[in-house]
């Protein structure tokens, strides 16, 4: 929550960490299939200019990533698509 203590600061320079969860914290990210839709969405990201990838790992109920959000795409718009590409 942003707060006077610790305000928001979107700098396109800087790296961020995202984290992506399943719904109830199910383990539905066990399964290959699964895995290669999370990659191949955080890739078409990449593909399409919004975010460099550093590092991504993999949990079964969760996913964690480091990018670096491109010129004209705020960490708000990356994590949006990127989970509409993974719902696709």
């Amino acid at each position: 929550m942003p707060s006077s203590t610790w305000p928001i600061h979107i700098d396109p320079d800087h790296l961020y960490f995202f984290t992506a969860s399943a719904v109830q914290r199910q383990h539905v990210f066990r399964r290959p299939v699964i895995k290669r839709i999370l990659v191949d969405s955080l890739n078409v990201a990449r593909i399409l200019g919004q975010i460099a990838v550093y590092a991504f790992v993999i949990m079964p109920n969760h996913m964690h990533f480091v990018a670096k959000c491109q010129e004209g795409h705020d960490p708000a718009s990356v994590v949006r698509e990127f989970k509409k590409a993974m719902a696709n």
